[in-house]
């Protein structure tokens, strides 16, 4: 169970889905690879939840094709998927140890006792709860609660894990920790995660590829580092991170991310000049956010806690610069 897994790929083409009269999933096109860790981003409503089910089996289709490993599967029983599902309310058994928790899967596929003691240990030693086997999911903090659902979808060996909003009722803190040891157990067993969330952050942190998601369609879909630098319109630069819509000293409009507006100029390929007047300095440490106004645009301007910004106050004048090289999307359409 510990050996590296061989996730499989995930192929979806032309997939419509409605409830009623109310189309939720668009002509969705989607190509996972094995191994993939891809991560659907969107607000709520936006179809994200649709496409796990639709993939697990939970829900029909109006049409398209769902392909795991280039076979077919619209005629596959759930059972017969061998698909991992972890949930945000993690749906563990109240009245059974740990070790019954994760058992039942296996159980379910009546391997031997020997091999199911096997799997359990192994799959518990991952995510290091191999002292909570005897107790009870009430006994458990909410992080091990997690990381018993997740040893429960790990313990069949599943080819693709399907994870919706697992971290969504945790701390913030705890949600960090579960993170890392999700990223390493991805990088370990080589699955393939299919991850639902709507924040942002975990998004980039966790993922090979997003797919950002807006009513039922595709947005954009990229690496982190593609999507943060190039997105395709106003609606991705907003809402994988923070943005600005500025207008500079010559009336030109952009979109710029906060960390690359600077209170000193700093000359790489052409530098703009915006002013504004300040509203708030906000202390955050090593570092500070600044909160201005441009035109009647709220501005945020992240920079490091140095002398310059800690003179600054409410109601200063203030120029800031921005590189060419920086700026998102330019006059606002694209």
């Amino acid at each position: 169970m510990v050996d590296k897994m061989l996730g499989k790929s995930v192929s979806i083409r032309s997939l419509r889905k409605s409830y009623g009269a109310v189309e939720v999933l668009h002509n969705i096109d989607l190509e996972i690879e094995a191994g993939e860790f891809c991560t659907l981003l969107g607000a709520s409503g936006s179809g994200k939840t649709t496409i796990l089910k639709v993939i697990a089996g939970f829900e029909d289709t109006n049409a398209g094709i769902i392909e795991i490993d280039g076979n077919d599967v619209a005629n596959t029983a759930v059972a017969k998927r061998n698909i991992g599902m972890v949930f945000q309310n993690y749906a563990l058994f109240p009245h059974m140890s740990v070790r019954k928790n994760v058992s039942f899967g296996l159980e379910m596929r009546n391997l031997p006792d020997r091999e199911i003691a096997s799997r359990i240990s192994k799959a518990l030693e991952l995510v290091d709860l191999s002292d909570f086997a005897d107790r009870l999911p009430s006994d458990l903090s909410g992080g091990q609660q997690q990381r018993v659902a997740l040893a429960r979808a790990l313990v069949i060996s599943p080819d693709i894990l399907l994870m919706d909003e697992p971290l969504g009722a945790l701390d913030k803190n705890l949600r960090q920790s579960i993170q890392i040891q999700l990223k390493r157990l991805h990088k370990e067993l080589g699955i393939t995660i299919i991850y639902v969330t709507h924040d942002q952050e975990e998004a980039l942190h966790l993922s090979d590829k997003i797919v950002i998601m807006d009513k039922g369609k595709i947005v954009q879909r990229g690496t982190p580092q593609q999507l943060y630098f190039q997105p395709r319109n106003e609606f991705v630069a907003c809402f994988l991170g923070e943005c600005n819509f500025v207008r500079d000293t010559q009336g030109r409009e952009f979109w710029i991310r906060p960390e690359n507006m600077y209170l000193k100029e700093k000359q790489v390929n052409g530098a703009r000049t915006v002013s504004g007047i300040v509203e708030d300095v906000i202390f955050l440490g090593s570092t500070v956010k600044i909160l201005a106004r441009n035109n009647g645009n709220e501005v945020i301007i992240k920079a490091d806690n140095t002398v310059d910004a800690q003179t600054l106050s409410t109601g200063t004048e203030l120029d800031f610069y921005v590189n060419e090289a920086d700026i998102l999307l330019r006059d606002e359409k694209i």
